[in-house]
């Protein structure tokens, strides 16, 4: 695992504890699916080592537990320079865990995530050294189920080149070499029907579909990450799982040449059959791939080629501009001789500065309406009265003893109302982003432009709520929950009436089922909606009809909450 920067979250109680007498758990470096894991170091030795512990929500799930035993033989089973090596593994006062070497270096998330696009020979080289892991461990009847760019670690070396090792075969899984299909590929036992693991961004759609993986399920991983070690973004760019896993199944990814021409026809023919929808279109396991990818003419795309493709969108693009230009001085002509706004515009022009007055109709009746807009909104803010109860009192917490009557009698906050349902009235830059966030377009790299836009307007207006709650459900759409929960109270302190946002309260329901951070998203769920929180989770725990243990646990979360109300 990555000897990165560990953060400790602060209810973790392992950190300290002395596992088997020998492994000591110094710090978390991240959680998956199923494990924490953590730095640690061999007691004796005095070795550094990353442990992974079984969750405990996991820990009572027999199939759970059988799927963390066989992680920890499939791994000790691989042998290899570019596969992260198994030292130890065990139970230690009812904690499962697995040992395994503490890995230098950075993942390729980040990598891609600093750097953008790579040169194409190191893309090559990289994906060159996972497919020689993978045709490793397919030859050995393994396959690892969530191959992803956070799960290969990239870490220079003295003459320059990298070496790569592939992390994490947490979702690996046996397969049966003596029953082959009908393509040859071997098929994968011990997979629960239904059942859907992975990652959103990079799983191939029969892992969407719950079906049975094998080889060609990790062929459509790499397939994905070729593409974005190309092109610096993902295939398919949603930031809701759903839509991701949609697009999996029905949508077809760009071609790479669209996005650069530059790229090699060859490595855009690989990527193609690596991610066809279908299994049997692709190459049959990572040997096969890894022999196309070697066997690949690098050159690039003739000049003449590339300057045609640019040729060929700018002429598409400069259509669309003026078809759409064309569209909009239409409709504004005709939406200001309906309205009978010709001679009101006549006399707006006469009375601009002369650089002004040949602006066309379209921006003079957005001029226009920007100013009639501005007025109202001003006369509005005057007209408005304060609150007599300013939000760090209803923040405040309750004495003891008190009960929901009591914090209903010192709540007398503004009526709830929703910041951004008047759109015309949100300043550029934040309709922008919540354009962005409605699309579910915002990833995590546009993310951090879009925070630094939302910070700069969040200090120039310290009492507007709206920038700091943008903030906070770009987080949230990035799974960043333990960041968002304090900006959602930010906002609250700013404007009390910002509960009326209905992403604001779905997100905080979704935080106090969680484990991590049930107790403080609780908390700020009670004082920041009273008993309105209680309509929001009886639907919850309606809608959370999952049968693992995870959503039963979840379900408890929000059963304990409502029983507080």
């Amino acid at each position: 695992m990555a000897n990165a920067a560990a953060q400790t979250p602060d209810d973790d109680g392992l950190v300290g504890r002395v596992l088997d007498e020998r492994y000591v758990l110094e710090a978390v470096l991240g959680e998956g699916g199923l494990g924490r894991v953590y730095r640690g170091r061999h007691l004796k030795l005095g070795r550094p080592v990353a442990v992974k512990v079984l969750l405990e929500e996991f820990r009572q799930a027999s199939d759970v537990v059988q799927r963390f035993e066989r992680e920890a033989q499939a791994l000790s089973a691989l042998h290899h320079p570019n596969i992260v090596t198994v030292i130890d593994s065990g139970v230690s006062d009812g904690l499962l865990f697995l040992v395994m070497e503490l890995v230098e270096g950075e993942d390729l998330d980040a990598v891609v995530e600093r750097e953008g696009a790579l040169p194409i020979e190191r893309a090559v080289g990289i994906l060159t050294q996972v497919l020689r892991s993978l045709a490793y461990a397919h030859d050995k009847g393994v396959i690892h189920r969530d191959l992803k760019l956070g799960n290969v670690h990239v870490r220079p070396m003295p003459d320059g080149s990298e070496h790569v090792e592939v992390l994490d075969f947490g979702l690996a899984k046996f397969l049966d070499t003596s029953a082959p299909t009908a393509t040859g590929a071997t098929n994968l036992k011990l997979t629960r029907a239904g059942m859907i693991m992975g990652t959103p961004a990079y799983m191939a759609p029969e892992q969407v579909d719950g079906a049975a993986c094998d080889t060609r399920t990790d062929v459509y991983a790499a397939g994905v990450m070729l593409f974005e070690l190309l092109t610096g973004r993902l295939p398919f760019v949603y930031s809701e799982p759903t839509q991701m896993l949609r697009a999996h199944l029905v949508e077809t990814p760009p071609p790479l040449r669209t996005i650069d021409p530059r790229i090699p026809p060859d490595l855009e023919a690989i990527v193609r059959k690596a991610m066809a929808k279908s299994p049997d279109e692709r190459f049959r396991d990572g040997a096969e791939m890894l022999v196309a990818l070697e066997a690949a003419d690098l050159s690039p795309a003739p000049l003449e080629a590339v300057t045609g493709k640019l040729r060929e969108y700018s002429a598409v693009l400069t259509d669309n501009v003026e078809r759409l230009s064309g569209e909009l001085s239409r409709k504004a002509q005709g939406l200001s001789e309906e309205l009978g706004l010709s001679t009101q515009l006549d006399a707006l022009r006469r009375r601009l500065p002369g650089p002004l007055r040949s602006l066309p109709p379209p921006v003079l009746f957005g001029v226009g309406a920007g100013a009639l807009l501005l007025v109202a909104v001003v006369a509005n803010v005057a007209a408005t009265p304060s609150s007599p109860l300013t939000p760090d009192a209803a923040l405040a917490p309750l004495p003891p003893g008190a009960d929901l009557a009591d914090l209903e009698q010192r709540r007398g906050l503004p009526a709830p109302r929703d910041p951004f349902a008047d759109l015309t009235a949100l300043p550029e830059p934040l309709r922008e982003v919540y354009e962005v966030l409605e699309a579910g377009r915002w990833t995590r790299r546009s993310g951090r432009r879009y925070i630094g836009r939302l910070r700069r307007a969040a200090r120039q207006a310290p009492s507007d709520c709206r920038p700091v709650l943008l903030q906070a459900h770009g987080f949230v759409s990035q799974r960043y929950l333990s960041g968002a929960l304090p900006l959602y109270e930010e906002a609250f302190r700013r404007d009390p009436s910002c509960r009326g946002d209905p992403r604001m309260l779905r997100n905080l329901v979704m935080m106090a089922g969680t484990r991590t951070l049930e107790r403080d998203a609780g908390a700020a769920l009670i004082r920041i909606y009273g008993d309105e929180a209680e309509n929001a989770l009886a639907a919850a725990i309606e809608a959370e009809r999952g049968t693992l243990p995870r959503h039963e646990a979840t379900r408890q979360r929000w059963r304990r909450l409502l029983d507080q109300l």
